[in-house]
């Protein structure tokens, strides 16, 4: 999920806030072009693009009114029927059909192709929320029948929609592009919400969702129905017995259109190119999981320009949110629960700080200086972890694997494992034991608080490797 952050600095920034509700662009049941064009206008000096030599180019150096015209002309003709009908909000059509682009490719046409793939032919028979989700799950299995998923480093954000189609694979964010273009075409106000690093495995994820107001949205995927209301949170299909786990966010982001001006994301650019986020883009952690506030206010004594807050992800700690104490930023806000943490300078080089947030919200820090006895009485994997997380949540175990011998939870095996610790940053080895009569391991040392691993002898930690929080005497599996 690589995203074009790098941007351009322009000497002119206005006013033209995400937060608000009303544009002024819908009344009356009619469309005022005039608006609509000039907010586009506004709008395309902080869009940017590769043009042709490879460089990053403002889009309003290639918009032309006649273009503008004909795309708001389109968005607004496939759109009245649910406008009219009060179905999607003047909010939702301006951020996410009305837009010239979906990504942050080269603007050019993209409705008509669209449109042959896939066309409303009679609106007035998807006048419900339910019929229009379904209209949604079926252009994203169309979607999947016309790219296949695979991981590439490529920079998919920049494809247009003859790219993503000419190319015929892609991740889950060429996937969620082009039912962005297919939906948006057809009148529905589709984005996609995404997670720049998960909190408990390796990568990040990005899914489709209808948009119909700032309060009403709705994850798309097939076959899953209305009524059983998608969670992009589980994952399915593993190679084998067809498990689901159970994925924790530390962040998830909705990518938008209308640019937030007073957003550190586009302040500091540079400095935060690396963490994934863009400065048109909404957090929505708390629609799907619970979440605290952490004040800094606590652990610095100096006001730095920049902390970011960083998750541990594929072996090391990634960028998932920033906030600049300078600007009067003193906490980060709307963070997920069950998660580790650290805060760190933009290099990570200092202002170091970890904190594990439990379930309930409460925040464990690691400034502590007591030591205690790390005992370990079981080995749970990843899947078991995030079972108990489903059951614990009271959400339903999949049938497909209520009677799997991966629920079980398993005892440690009969050998030497390995305890590894971060010590100012680098990973050493502190003991080494096996389980006792009872299936647990009592290291013998004291230990103070902070984050370490139990590798089986012989074997290596990796990228797909777990740590695990001591603090206070408590473990806490991430």
């Amino acid at each position: 999920m690589i995203r074009l952050i790098t941007i351009l600095i322009i000497s002119v920034l206005y006013s033209c806030s995400n937060s608000s509700n009303e544009f002024n662009i819908i009344k009356n049941d009619t469309i005022n072009y005039d608006s609509a064009i000039n907010l586009l206008k506004k709008i395309s000096k902080l869009q940017f693009h590769l043009n042709k030599e490879g460089k990053l180019t403002q889009d309003v150096h290639v918009l032309t009114d006649s273009f503008l015209i004909e795309n708001s002309k389109e968005a607004y003709n496939m759109s009245k029927t649910f406008l009219k009908h009060n179905l999607i909000s003047d909010f939702s059509f301006v951020n996410y059909v009305l837009p010239y682009k979906v990504n942050s490719a080269m603007p050019g046409e993209w409705r008509d192709t669209s449109l042959k793939l896939f066309k409303l032919e009679n609106v007035n028979k998807y006048l419900s929320i339910d019929s229009m989700n379904s209209v949604c799950a079926q252009i994203d299995k169309l979607s999947k029948t016309l790219i296949s998923y695979k991981l590439d480093t490529l920079d998919e954000n920049i494809l247009t929609l003859q790219d993503i189609l000419k190319r015929g694979k892609g991740s889950c964010m060429s996937i969620c592009d082009l039912n962005d273009f297919i939906g948006r075409a057809n009148g529905l106000p589709v984005t996609y919400d995404y997670v720049p690093a998960w909190g408990n495995m390796n990568g990040g994820h990005s899914w489709n969702v209808l948009v119909l107001d700032k309060n009403n949205f709705y994850p798309i995927n097939w076959p899953e129905s209305v009524t059983e209301r998608f969670d992009p949170l589980i994952f399915v299909r593993s190679e084998r017995n067809g498990i689901n786990s159970y994925k924790i966010p530390p962040k998830i982001y909705r990518r938008g259109f209308i640019p937030d001006t007073a957003s550190i994301f586009l302040k500091y650019h540079k400095e935060l190119a690396n963490v994934g986020v863009g400065y048109t883009d909404e957090d929505v952690t708390n629609l799907y999981v619970k979440t605290i506030n952490f004040n800094v206010g606590s652990i610095i004594t100096s006001t730095p320009d920049l902390l970011v807050l960083n998750i541990f992800n594929s072996g090391s700690w990634t960028p998932v949110s920033a906030i600049s104490p300078k600007h009067n930023m003193s906490q980060f806000t709307n963070i997920g629960v069950q998660n580790l943490y650290m805060i760190s300078s933009p290099d990570q080089r200092s202002n170091r700080f970890l904190f594990y947030v439990d379930g309930a919200g409460k925040v464990y820090d690691f400034r502590s200086n007591a030591k205690g006895k790390i005992v370990i009485n079981r080995d749970r994997s990843i899947v078991q972890q995030q079972l108990d997380f489903i059951t614990q949540h009271g959400w339903l175990i999949p049938d497909s694997i209520k009677n799997l011998s991966i629920v079980e939870r398993s005892n440690l095996k009969k050998q030497k494992y390995i305890l590894y610790g971060f010590k100012s940053g680098i990973i050493k080895e502190l003991d080494k034991m096996a389980p006792g009569p009872d299936s647990k391991i009592e290291f013998n040392g004291l230990h103070e608080n902070g984050v370490y691993y139990l590798i089986p002898e012989g074997q290596t930690i990796t990228s797909a490797s777990r740590p695990f929080a001591f603090v206070d005497g408590r473990i806490f599996y991430i």
